[in-house]
Order: C-alpha cells, then structure tokens, then sequence
C-alpha cells in the first residue's frame, strides 16, 4: 500500500479547501519499496482553468511532474489513486527522489535520527524559501510574482495566486519567524482584496483585464475563502 506524505497537517479544513481549488502540491508518496516521489494532484476542471489561463499567455500546456487527475481532491481518492498506480508501476516509472529523501527502514537508530534531523532541515529550507517568494511579491522589481501581475499588468495570475496561498499556509504551518514577518501576509491579503474591489468598482479606473465571469465567479466561490482563512491564521500566530 502506498504512503501519502504531506509537508504540512492535512487535515479536515485542508482536505476541504484542497477539494475546493481541485489543486494540491506539496505531497510525496512512499511506495511499498520504500522509494520516495513527489507528485501532484489536480481535478478536470482546475486543470482545463489552467491550461486556458496558459493558452492566453501563449504557452498552450499543462506539464507537471508526477501529475495525477482526480474527480476530487480527497484523502480517500488519492489514496485510492497512488494504491491503484503503484499497482501498475507506475511510479517506477518516474524519476527517484534524491536519495536522502529514501529511508530504508533497516537503517539503525542513528541513522534514522539523522534522517530526521535533515527533514527537520528540508522543512526549514522550504519555509525559508517560501518567506523569500513572499517577500518578492512586495518588491516592484520582480516580475514573475502574483503581486507584480495584479498590481503593474493588471493580470490575475491562477497559477500564482495559488502558489502565493501555499506558501502563506506553509508559513504559518510553521510558525518559526518573528511576529513581525506576518504583517507582510496581511499586507499582500489586503492589497489582493482591495485591487479586486478596485475592479469591481465602476468609479475606479483600475481593471483587471483577464476577469472575466468564470473567474469572477471563483473568485466570490472559492478565493475569497481561501484568503479569509489565511487571514484567520495569520491573527491566530500575532495574538499568540
């Protein structure tokens, strides 16, 4: 049977807010031979969303390693996927984790300790990363962020949004950096919502150009949700 591993608690919210978007990251899957591989899980109608939003960037595709479409996003029918696909051997068809990343349950306690001492460090390294990518959403200069699509070319970026949400929820997951690096997730939580209430505004000259009705309509269903939540976290670690 295959082993789901997720780098934050998945639990009833996250599964539901999972479902919710029809996207997941984040997640590995141990197989029976103990080998590690990363994967990533979608549903059809996220997956078309994505692939439209890459069509009018010009980029006609959707390639992601380890992609597995799903109906829904669920504990029970991932489960029931990775089991199915380790089966078929399927995942002897994908490229290996780096070897660290394999633990080999005959290892001794030492080594296991160890191999626990560089998974404390990977979830470190990734928490790290994701301050960096945050903190990059609030410099002018970096193009390739969410808050440099909505802000200077008007552009609400699916793909990026959700990977902005991810690494605000990795952040405070963790809870490891000073109480003052969450004023930065309130900051790009408030200027999301005030630029898309900027839209809406028929006063306002700011537009946002790609908002047409099907995201619109994510937007009111799942988005901001998905930010209201973050939010909840966010003044759950300041007042802690």
């Amino acid at each position: 049977m295959a082993t789901l591993i997720f780098e934050f608690d998945f639990d009833e919210r996250a599964e539901f807010e999972a479902e919710s978007r029809g996207y997941l990251s984040h997640v590995k899957v141990r197989t029976d031979n103990d080998v590690v591989y990363p994967v990533l899980f979608y549903d059809p109608v996220r997956l078309v969303q994505d692939l439209d939003e890459a069509c009018k960037s010009g980029t006609c595709f959707v390639a992601e390693s380890g992609l597995i479409l799903l109906r829904n996003i669920t504990l029970r029918d991932m489960q029931a996927a990775v089991d199915r696909l380790e089966a078929e051997g399927y995942f002897d068809r994908l490229a290996r984790c780096a070897s660290d990343h394999i633990i080999d349950p005959a290892n001794s306690k030492k080594t296991a300790v160890l191999t626990a001492s560089k998974n404390a460090q990977d979830q470190d390294a990734r928490c790290r990363d994701a301050w960096q990518r945050l903190a990059d959403n609030c410099d002018d200069e970096m193009e390739n962020t969410f808050c440099y699509q909505l802000f200077e070319l008007k552009r609400f970026d699916r793909k990026l949004f959700l990977s902005l949400c991810e690494d605000m929820d990795l952040v405070l997951e963790k809870r490891a950096a000073p109480k003052e690096n969450y004023k930065l997730l309130v900051w790009i939580i408030s200027c999301i919502f005030r630029s898309v209430f900027s839209h809406f505004d028929k006063s306002d000259s700011y537009t946002i150009t790609n908002f047409d009705a099907g995201m619109s309509q994510q937007w009111g269903s799942e988005y901001v949700e998905e930010l209201r939540v973050l939010l909840e976290k966010t003044i759950d670690v300041a007042i802690e």
